[in-house]
């Protein structure tokens, strides 16, 4: 089961939520950061710190009741990570109030 990270809040409670369904599922939970690193910087280069986001991350993650992998993934386009990352016939979990 996969948590796409939208926002702090967003994906807490997202978090939440996909903690009920894998518990029924005995499934594994998977919060994924997908970073889009503009063209202007080296791809293993974020504007951002690894270690800030690996923080942040396992942050979030240590608030959840189950155990959940941590994984950012460094890309060029969004859209196209995602796919890429996600397993085919993936049960995925956004948080947030905007439509995706």
């Amino acid at each position: 089961m996969e948590v796409i990270y939208t926002s702090d809040e967003g994906t807490k409670r997202a978090l939440q939520k996909e903690w009920a369904l894998a518990q029924d599922l005995s499934a594994r939970v998977r919060l994924v950061f997908v970073y889009a690193v503009p063209y202007a910087l080296p791809l293993g280069r974020p504007a951002v710190s690894l270690p800030f986001l690996q923080g942040k991350l396992l942050k979030l993650a240590s608030g959840f009741p189950g155990e959940a992998s941590v994984h950012i993934i460094l890309c060029r386009e969004f859209l196209r990570a995602v796919q890429d990352t996600l397993p085919p016939d993936s049960l995925v979990v956004l948080g947030g109030r905007k439509r995706w």
